[in-house]
């Protein structure tokens, strides 16, 4: 399904750039990357990763049988440091993100495209023993309606 390619395609991105940089992404004890819908144990961690995706609804661009959805949504990636342990964490993550993740950047998946349309980050926040920022990569797709 293309929405599902979408969702692959983005999520596989994250998961290359985080590899490309030692950071541990299996689904081990040893994770540094809680995934949707997995078993994570933030307490034994120092800096990690918390990756949301939310790909919103398809709006009909074209209608009829194999006409053209557009979805517009945001893939979320959480970062999680200890508290009192300063910005640079934050900083160089961010920096990596809009990186790889600029605006007009095309992932591709099955045939189906993803384009970025922009990167933030979130001000800050406490969340229980760590400092959280958020990194909202926002997107836009056309999906084929396959009926």
């Amino acid at each position: 399904m293309a929405d599902s390619d979408v969702e692959i395609a983005l999520v596989s991105a994250v998961k290359d750039l985080l590899d490309e940089n030692s950071v541990d992404t299996s689904n081990g004890s040893d994770s540094l990357v809680q995934w949707e819908n997995t078993l994570f144990d933030h307490e034994t961690k120092k800096d990690w990763f918390k990756v949301t995706f939310s790909g919103g609804t398809p709006e009909p661009s074209t209608l009829g049988q194999g006409g053209r959805d557009t979805m517009v949504g945001f893939l979320q990636v959480d970062l999680n440091a200890a508290k009192n342990s300063g910005l640079s964490f934050f900083d160089t993550w961010f920096d990596k993100f809009r990186q790889r993740f600029y605006a007009g950047k095309v992932f591709t998946r099955n045939a189906q495209q993803v384009k970025i349309l922009s990167v933030g980050m979130s001000g800050g926040r406490p969340f229980e023993n760590f400092f959280t920022k958020s990194v909202t990569i926002t997107f836009r797709s056309e999906l084929t309606r396959n009926i």
